[in-house]
């Protein structure tokens, strides 16, 4: 495969493991090459002993440890076997384990994880089906203690940005006088004159800018429409004209109209 490098030297990870299984080899031989002499002496429990150390690398993850096999981690050998076998239980999982560890250079060996995969230095991604797998499942077991903490402060965390995010809208706010905690026009002149101070304190504002920013908001607001009532042409004067002569045509009329009943 190309993404396998034959010629890169094993892991300390996979060297002990090849001479616990009785592989005749040394510290100079090809990774493709020792990966496979484990495997055919693994037979069918190849799959199993691969999760194992992938599950084992997520923990040394989690946890942020140092160890560097996964007898010196704080879980048994027959655990970290147990953790593995439920692993395996759901076929999809074995199927995005594979993909994961398809390079020969992350198998039996203890892999880190990073945003992005960096097969040359062994880092595999946490944005994977398979980690997210590994995680739930020590989470669950109780091996990685670490891991409610770290959500907890997470959880901190972002309840503290909403917090910072109110305080900036609320600043925001007072900048443009419409503080929500206010009741509209039940302030006095006295309130309003201390409101201005401290929204120019908020602001950093000296008096002498505050009044140019309220001139300058105050050029910018609409003015009201005023309606034009010149009469433009001779047509329209005559029409105003003869509607004022028709009224006091009427007006009179009926004033005759009374006199004459008297």
């Amino acid at each position: 495969m190309q993404s396998e490098k034959s010629g890169s030297p094993a892991s300390d990870n996979q060297l002990k493991l090849a001479s616990e299984l009785g592989i005749d080899c040394d510290a100079t031989v090809g990774t493709a090459t020792l990966v496979r002499s484990i495997e055919r002496e693994l037979g069918q429990d190849t799959l199993l002993e691969l999760t194992r150390w992938f599950v084992m690398s997520v923990l040394r993850h989690l946890e942020r440890a140092a160890w560097k096999e996964p007898a010196a981690s704080t879980v048994q050998e027959d655990h970290q076997y147990s953790l593995a076998a439920t692993y395996l239980a759901v076929d999809e999982f074995k199927k995005s384990l594979r993909t994961v560890l398809k390079d020969c250079r992350c198998k039996f060996t203890l892999t880190d994880f990073a945003k992005t995969r960096n097969l040359d230095r062994r880092i595999l991604s946490y944005k994977t089906k398979a980690f997210e797998r590994a995680k739930r499942l020590l989470l669950q077991a109780g091996w990685a203690g670490q891991i409610s903490q770290a959500t907890e402060i997470e959880t901190a965390s972002k309840a503290e940005s909403s917090v910072a995010d109110k305080s900036v809208v609320n600043r925001r706010a007072m900048r443009r006088g419409y503080l929500e905690s206010e009741p509209r026009g039940s302030a006095s002149s006295e309130d309003v004159k201390h409101k201005r101070q401290d929204r120019i304190k908020a602001d950093g504002m000296s008096e002498a800018e505050y009044r140019k920013l309220e001139q300058a908001l105050m050029r910018k607001q609409p003015q009201p429409i005023q309606h034009n009532w010149n009469y433009r042409s001779n047509e329209e004067r005559m029409s105003l004209i003869m509607g004022l002569l028709s009224g006091f045509g009427v007006v009179a009329l009926v004033l005759w109209l009374i006199s004459l009943n008297y």
